[in-house]
């Protein structure tokens, strides 16, 4: 039923330190090596909710093949092309102190245009069989900022749901593709209206805009302060109660997660709303990246105030 693409996938790093000096040495044995990308961690994320789903896009190298290991060890079912550079690694440096994360992401590998062509082959399948398909992430360099607009068309083509988060010139253009839903955050809605900073009425305003022209759903993330969930007639807020944050790295990829699988069960928004903020809050309990634990959601759940 759901299908997620990560087109610029990567080997992320994780180093938890107690506090982050500039000019210094860091040593730690709190370390993890996992199988990152937005898209791979929206796929764990639904395996650990239970769903089945394929995982679709670009891999390369000794780290490509790390990530199909991961792949295969969680039951995602692996539709991934292979290319010939070496797909990159993510560093994560989290201070426990501050609770806060620094990320050091790599560029990624050059895609050729045969590359291309043959995820689009894989790609034109994929809108067949597959009623949601979530697209999530940066774009390698060789692919055009415009191709999430032309996934986004094919995916509405064939009749099926098309989500989509990225940030830049690609939500720029993916919103043109109209998907079904967009999750920005506030940072990304700055991007959009070349703003550095925005107010909550005017995030609305703009998400309601952006309704308008064809997308029926938009997700504003808004960290501690929760969610909206946005469409051209009303707009939905989830207020969230203080959650203990240990690694909020993630929490966007698993809200994406969690509002396409309780879509694609049939929940009504309000409902799929404070799902996927449950999720978001559960993945920010973890250490993991990209990680959640089922009685932490269900317990999340209950705490969220819907407006």
């Amino acid at each position: 039923m759901i299908a997620t693409i990560t087109l610029n996938p990567s080997v992320d790093m994780r180093y938890e330190l107690g506090e982050l000096k500039l000019n210094k040495v860091h040593r730690t044995k709190d370390y993890e090596k996992t199988a990152g990308g937005k898209g791979i961690n929206v796929s764990r994320v639904l395996r650990l909710l239970g769903e089945e789903v394929t995982g679709v896009g670009l891999l390369g190298g000794s780290n490509g093949e790390f990530i199909r290991g991961k792949l295969e060890n969680l039951s995602i079912v692996d539709e991934f092309v292979s290319i010939k550079e070496e797909t990159r690694n993510c560093i994560a440096l989290i201070t426990k102190k501050s609770a806060s994360a620094t990320e050091v992401l790599e560029a990624g590998p050059t895609i050729s245009e045969d590359e291309i062509a043959l995820f689009i082959k894989k790609y034109e399948k994929i809108v067949k069989d597959f009623e949601f398909i979530v697209a999530s992430g940066s774009l390698p360099k060789g692919i055009s900022k415009s191709f999430y607009k032309q996934l986004a068309q094919k995916a509405a083509e064939n009749g099926k749901k098309f989500i989509l988060d990225t940030s830049g010139e690609p939500l720029f253009h993916g919103i043109q593709g109209k998907p079904f839903l967009i999750k920005p955050n506030r940072q990304e809605i700055c991007q959009l209206l070349q703003k550095k900073r925005v107010s909550q009425e005017e995030m609305i305003a703009e998400a309601t805009k952006i309704c308008e022209r064809g997308v029926q759903y938009v997700l504003l993330s808004l960290g501690r302060e929760g969610a909206i969930l946005i469409t051209k007639d009303e707009s939905i807020r989830a207020i969230i109660s203080e959650v203990k944050t240990i690694n909020a790295v993630g929490s966007g990829d698993a809200m994406v997660a969690g509002i396409t699988l309780a879509l694609a069960k049939g929940y009504g928004i309000r409902d799929a709303l404070r799902f996927s903020v449950a999720c978001g809050m559960a993945n920010a309990a973890e250490e993991i990246t990209g990680y959640i634990q089922l009685k932490n959601v269900e317990n999340f759940y209950n705490e969220i105030t819907i407006v």
